[in-house]
């Protein structure tokens, strides 16, 4: 988000920026709850029903709801939160970057390289490039976009087990444990204090949470 706010402000479009940036956090908030975490040998990642008495299959028979656990690649997967379509354009970008990356290298691409891809769709889908670039609002073929109502938490396993969180900031970080969508920060609450929990009696330092990657 500071990437966002430095450069709206170089250009001179701090309010507008500002403005559709908080928009579009609020918007992934009011999404369904999804929690990663990640163990020592894979991760976990569940989320909430989209129901509120639980699922119901006359919803899903008439595709009312929607997934919120993507299948990206063999190693990893990917819970989304927010406006449907811009949680249907993040699953595009990330799969469009595993499936790009086998076809030219014959490898996976790590968990890290997806959460980079990802942040850099986000960025141009916010018009990041084209405020970069100098274009004008009133160019319909450069006009800046809005960043992504949604957010996503990447999970998986390549050299080691990893959670991801990207949003609307365009930043890719990584989490032990985190939540997105409604009430998230009680869920990272709670995530928390079951995990002090869990290190004091097996008697091992509680580590952060949201320690970044090296």
């Amino acid at each position: 988000m500071r990437l966002l706010l430095l450069i709206a402000l170089v250009t001179g479009d701090a309010p507008k920026r500002l403005q559709q940036t908080t928009y579009a956090l609020k918007a992934a908030a009011r999404g369904g709850l999804v929690i990663g975490v990640e163990a020592r040998d894979g991760c976990i990642i569940c989320a909430a029903s989209s129901e509120a008495k639980g699922p119901s299959w006359a919803s899903l028979d008439k595709g009312a709801a929607t997934e919120k656990i993507l299948k990206i690649a063999p190693h990893a997967a990917v819970g989304v939160s927010g406006l449907d379509g811009d949680c249907r354009s993040g699953v595009k970008a990330l799969r469009n970057a595993a499936v790009a990356h086998w076809l030219e290298f014959g490898d996976r691409l790590t968990l890290a390289g997806l959460a980079d891809a990802l942040a850099d769709a986000c960025a141009r889908h916010a018009g990041l490039d084209a405020l970069l670039s100098g274009a004008d609002d009133d160019d319909d073929d450069e006009r800046p976009a809005r960043p992504l109502g949604a957010a996503f938490l990447l999970i998986g396993v390549d050299d080691t087990s990893s959670v991801w969180l990207v949003d609307a900031a365009a930043s890719p970080r990584r989490w032990r444990a985190k939540a997105i969508g409604q009430s998230s920060n009680e869920a990272d609450a709670r995530v928390e204090a079951e995990l002090r929990a869990l290190c004091a009696r097996r008697g091992v330092d509680f580590p952060s949470l949201n320690e970044r990657a090296p």
